[in-house]
């Protein structure tokens, strides 16, 4: 495909199609770039923006509510479909909150128990906690709160 046919192609693809500049450029075997230069050097004009989803401006109130939702077990990809932003946006909030976001394995364990309604998940380790404080010569109560201060899972054996 010589230069004045792949412009024409590009300049087909952008009238008949919803594609992104990108998803053109893919297609003809180009840059972005030439895709967007081309569009514009023929003097097409792009009445529509593609495929951008328009900018959501999260107010306080909703933030606050994707905060308690958060640390009520919602996930941050549930979140940023429910309000329409992206889920970076949801993990900035979330974090200039001073909220800790959840690792994947904390929240797949999450996902998990709402998906099983809590049926038995492997352990990685099957260690009695009577066993481990006597070996450690602490309480038991004082060692499950020292593991979970410290974000360690702990499953009820």
């Amino acid at each position: 495909m010589d230069a004045w046919e792949r412009e024409v192609e590009i300049i087909r693809l952008f009238r008949e199609t919803d594609w992104t500049y990108t998803n053109i450029a893919q297609f003809v075997g180009t840059q972005t770039a030439t895709v967007r230069r081309v569009i514009n050097r023929l003097g097409v004009v792009d009445l529509v923006k593609r495929r951008r989803r328009p900018q959501v401006r999260l107010e306080e109130r909703q933030i606050k509510q994707i905060a308690k939702k958060y640390t009520a077990g919602t996930s941050t990809l549930a979140l940023a479909r429910e309000y329409g932003v992206n889920q970076a946006t949801i993990n900035r909030k979330l974090s200039g909150r001073g909220i800790q976001l959840r690792s994947q394995v904390e929240a797949s364990h999450l996902i998990q128990g709402s998906r099983t309604q809590r049926k038995a998940m492997p352990r990685p380790h099957d260690v009695r906690f009577t066993a481990l404080a006597d070996d450690l010569g602490v309480e038991e109560e004082k060692l499950r709160a020292l593991l979970l201060k410290h974000k360690f899972a702990i499953y009820n054996i």
